[in-house]
């Protein structure tokens, strides 16, 4: 699933309400099995074989493979116990809980090959427990406040397997188990069923209000789906302008367009170093935990400005590449974080982000970075100052940026919007289940 959004959460939370009452809360250690990581020597990591799943790597809702550890792969056959399977349900075991949600994710093919490693686990489901069914209680409120409760701190710095193991969920009928948690997929994944199955007899009151909610909660959808097509065709107007604006321009090398420019940080052990992200396939920037300069070991940072171009050099190829925004300054990056200020006569940042987010660019970007493991390539420096870039009149790049700015308002406006829809779902949820619906 992605990363929870409220909506979800409160549904999560509002269904096991309901569900409590009718069916006897149960302690998950009866009905599953958790398995901890192994703790694999760092002095035996590799530059490639098999992945480790760190903590570091698991997300709400996905894995992260920007900071990846290997382990060798003639070693690796000695820890079948740890080998990691497609549809894996995993959680983290440390910062388990954040401000996108619970840190737990499905396993998918491209995650593998993998080893699980300390500090995350694997829950495996008996027959009467669905993990789909599972995961979705894990996103409840009831979760986050038994890890309160049990760990007596705010921070929730660890979490066992003792105390995951003691959460007490409805164990409901297996088959009713399934229908929830294809429900509350749905809502998840912003996508809802046209035909839901039938429920219980004993539940038919809350079949009814499920075919209520998912009523109203298409026609939710179709709003959503409507701004989406419009933020697609901003989309495709702003590549369409760059394209034009590109057409006949003389080619120059990155070099001389806009050089790379590294802000080196001296870090304090006793110091925090806020972190940047970058999204693959055009998606911007995005915050990530503050790292505690004593945790930062050989690692080297590198301070972040606003208008920077950003290149995240394992992802690149796939779209990587960000502006760095007002919010962003002062955030650093890691090695694997390249930025390129342009020189203010030759480009802008937003015009060199838009053509390396182009078909064109991403092929040369493709091409400067060599293969790796799985959807690992990495962009090399020397590569990235070589690639030529169209490079128009300085004048048309400014006024294609003006063009994007109106555009980007255009946005915000539609952001509301997905605000007023989000926030309207878990409104008609509460007075659903308040039999006011």
């Amino acid at each position: 699933m992605p990363n929870a959004k409220v909506s979800y959460l409160a549904a999560c939370t509002l269904l096991y309400n309901v569900l409590s009452k009718n069916d006897a809360l149960t302690q998950l250690d009866l009905h599953l099995k958790i398995l901890s990581g192994h703790a694999f020597k760092s002095s035996e990591y590799s530059s490639d074989g098999v992945r480790l799943l760190r903590n570091i790597n698991l997300q709400t809702g996905y894995v992260d493979w920007t900071e990846t550890a290997y382990y060798p792969q003639t070693l690796a056959s000695s820890f079948e116990k740890f080998n990691l399977c497609e549809n894996d349900l995993v959680v983290s075991m440390d910062g388990t809980v954040t401000r996108r949600g619970i840190k737990i994710a499905f396993l998918k093919k491209e995650d593998l090959p993998a080893l699980l490693l300390q500090r995350v686990c694997k829950l495996d489901v008996s027959p009467s427990l669905d993990k789909q069914y599972l995961a979705h209680m894990l996103h409840t409120q009831h979760f986050v406040e038994h890890l309160l409760t049990s760990n007596r701190s705010i921070a929730i710095p660890h979490v066992s397997a003792k105390q995951i193991g003691a959460f007490k969920v409805p164990i409901i009928d297996l088959a009713v188990q399934k229908r929830v948690g294809q429900f509350l997929t749905a809502i998840a994944e912003e996508s809802f069923l046209q035909k839901a199955p039938d429920l219980p007899r004993d539940l038919i009151k809350q079949q009814r209000t499920i075919e209520k909610l998912e009523h109203l909660a298409s026609k939710i959808e179709e709003a959503r789906g409507l701004r989406g097509e419009i933020e697609r065709d901003i989309q495709r107007t702003l590549f369409s302008a760059q394209a034009g604006l590109s057409e006949g321009a003389k080619f120059s090398p990155m070099s001389e367009v806009a050089p790379l420019v590294r802000r080196k940080v001296e870090v304090v052990p006793d110091d925090k170093y806020p972190e940047l992200g970058v999204r693959s396939f055009g998606k911007g920037t995005f915050f990530k935990p503050a790292l505690p300069g004593s945790e930062v070991g050989n690692k080297k940072l590198y301070r972040i400005e606003e208008d920077d171009l950003i290149f995240q050099i394992v992802f690149a190829w796939e779209g990587a590449v960000a502006v760095a925004k007002p919010e962003d300054t002062g955030r650093v990056g890691s090695h694997r974080f390249l930025t390129c200020v342009p020189k203010e006569s030759a480009a802008t940042s937003n015009y060199l982000r838009y053509y390396f987010l182009s078909p064109e660019g991403l092929e040369k970007l493709g091409k400067a970075s060599p293969g790796g493991a799985g959807r690992n390539r990495t962009l090399a420096m020397k590569a990235l100052a070589a690639i030529e870039v169209p490079v128009p009149p300085i004048e048309q790049q400014k006024h294609f940026d003006l063009i994007c700015k109106k555009f980007e308002n255009a946005k915000q406006l539609q952001a509301q919007t997905r605000g007023e829809l989000d926030a309207l779902l878990p409104s008609v949820l509460d007075k659903a289940f308040r039999g006011e619906l």
